[in-house]
């Protein structure tokens, strides 16, 4: 029965021993350790949308009446951010009549002349240099923040029945 009873001890002391081994309390680990570094650059940026496009509808040239159709420009910047918001002045500029900037094409050789503003009282021409621009000042968020282009379509206008059709290019800058 001697015989049994170390097999016994013996048995129970490994199964100690490797319990013990098991839960870590028999190895040592050598350990380091350091800081990751992580940056970022974060840059001005600026995207615009125009919609709907500045639709003038039907011009009636026998009418005394201009039309002031409108549109918006949405305009989504970084928060922070400065931009100025211009205009051109389209691709006919060069055909306009005077007291505007801009004029609309037939596509053959008739113009129909208008100007875009950057108020309601259609006081102040919106253009695309210092002093015509509209700036947002730094943006509070990235929501879109939407400006209304005014435009004028002078009355009385002597041009041909047709589709008449310009493109502005409005620029972004920050």
């Amino acid at each position: 029965m001697f015989t049994n009873s170390i097999k016994k001890c013996a048995h129970i002391t490994l199964g100690a021993t490797a319990l013990s081994l098991l839960l870590g309390g028999g190895l040592a680990f050598a350990q380091a350790t350091t800081n990751l570094g992580v940056s970022a650059d974060v840059t001005n940026n600026c995207t615009i949308a125009a919609a709907p496009a500045l639709t003038v509808g039907n011009y009636n040239v026998l009418s005394a009446t201009a039309l002031t159709p409108t549109a918006t420009l949405a305009v989504t910047c970084t928060a922070g951010a400065v931009a100025t918001i211009g205009l051109d002045a389209g691709a006919n500029g060069s055909h306009a009549a005077v007291g505007t900037t801009r004029a609309m094409t037939d596509g053959a050789s008739d113009y129909l002349s208008y100007e875009l503003y950057s108020d309601a009282g259609l006081s102040t021409v919106w253009g695309n240099v210092e002093g015509t621009w509209v700036v947002e000042p730094a943006a509070p968020s990235t929501t879109a923040v939407d400006y209304t282009v005014y435009a004028n379509v002078p009355a009385q206008q002597s041009v041909p029945a047709g589709a008449y059709t310009d493109s502005v290019a409005v620029t972004v800058s920050f």
